[in-house]
């Protein structure tokens, strides 16, 4: 399901930063290297998965939901990203959704088709936990909405650097999507850290305005880095080493594969912290399989849903989606012989590095991999999901 959308990058936006908050306008911004095209099934892998805290309870039906709901949703007819014309007779309230839901999922899997980022994590999951565990302060109103939000997400590059990201989504016109990524600003510098140079490559608010099927104009995304205003920000990172950050997203990210791949009990064993006390009524097993795929072997779960309304892609007919969550065998394995967080070796394990069978990165050959009918998330080396149409 690969769609084509306009791009706009406001790079006078990285100049205008005050000294100690610039950053190099990123060499993947280029025109000749940024891609006009987004991978709208990955985008709704990505949104079913990373956008669900791991604390929550019955975790698979929430990360089928996203693909389930608006698969269908789009105009196949069109090889830009449109709307399906049908949404017009949706409750204004159900539109809201749907556009804060696409400019999450299409803001990050278009970051993430440039950057190959290593490690993609829920922001406020994040921050949470930092604060849970000490090592963040928060000074602010609570809020999950407005100027005193956490940024949607928090990522690494390849140098390990951090991302700070914040998406929105409008169906209404550009210039809506204008007012939006305005209004995203605080959002963006509601976290710093010691040391801005050492921790962050880029802080970025990123807005997706959503063409309609009979719209004159052409769905954009666009991005910008707009200058901060004055208010002070929420959380402060106490933390004054970069891989001391870097192990928390991956203890973050593992919770949350754990939890996908069937793994409960292994979770609440190693990382009992992430297991919230309110899971311990539930069933806690779930049935778990090896399968492989392009990258090799993994151990997890395998769900397969038929959808309500096939869907007709390139005249194949299409009534099946099948969502898989794995972690390397070997990695749970040695996982399975700690006793309780080893912090370190949790973390060393989960990013432990694999061969692929192609050149190039994992992230890189997850993205060429990624097409009409099938796309993977690799979550590190020693996690994934995948999602297929049939």
């Amino acid at each position: 399901m690969i769609k084509q959308l306009e791009v706009e990058i406001a790079e006078s936006s990285w100049r205008a930063q005050p000294e100690a908050m610039r950053h190099e306008i990123p060499p993947e911004f280029s025109t000749s290297s940024q891609s006009n095209t987004i991978n709208f099934l990955r985008a709704m892998l990505l949104l079913g998965t990373v956008t669900v805290p791991a604390g929550i309870p019955r975790w698979g039906m929430s990360t089928n939901w996203a693909m389930v709901r608006y698969l269908t949703m789009l105009d196949e007819s069109s090889p830009s990203l449109r709307l399906h014309p049908a949404i017009s007779d949706l409750d204004p309230h159900l539109k809201t959704v749907l556009s804060d839901d696409w400019g999450v999922a299409l803001s990050l899997q278009w970051l993430d088709s440039q950057f190959r980022y290593l490690q993609k994590e829920n922001g406020l999951s994040l921050l949470k936990r930092l604060q849970r565990d000490g090592l963040a302060t928060y000074n602010g109103p609570s809020k999950r909405r407005g100027p005193s939000k956490c940024p949607d997400f928090i990522c690494t590059d390849k140098q390990g650097k951090l991302h700070i990201i914040e998406c929105k989504g409008t169906q209404e016109s550009k210039t809506k999507l204008a007012r939006q990524l305005q209004d995203g600003r605080s959002q963006k510098r509601n976290v710093i850290f010691m040391d801005e140079s050492q921790f962050v490559s880029q802080r970025l608010v990123v807005g997706v305005a959503i063409a309609r099927s009979d719209d004159k104009w052409d769905s954009v995304l666009r991005i910008e880095d707009p200058t901060p205003n004055r208010e002070k920000p929420h959380f402060f990172v106490k933390l004054s080493n970069l891989n001391d950050l870097l192990i928390e997203l991956k203890i973050g990210t593992l919770a949350r594969t754990l939890r996908l791949s069937g793994e409960t009990q292994l979770l609440r064993k190693i990382l009992r912290k992430e297991y919230e006390e309110y899971d311990f009524g539930l069933l806690s097993t779930r049935s778990t399989e090896r399968f492989v795929n392009f990258a090799g072997e993994w151990q997890g779960s395998v769900e397969r849903t038929r959808m309500p309304i096939g869907l007709l892609l390139n005249n194949r007919p299409i009534r099946w989606v099948t969502v898989r969550h794995g972690i390397r065998p070997e990695v749970l394995e040695s996982l399975n012989g700690l006793k309780a967080i080893e912090k370190r070796a949790v973390a060393e394990l989960s990013g432990r590095r694999h061969d692929v069978s192609e050149a190039g990165s994992l992230q890189q050959v997850e993205h060429a991999r990624s097409g009409e009918l099938y796309a993977a998330v690799h979550w590190g080396e020693a996690q994934m999901s995948d999602i297929e149409l049939d």
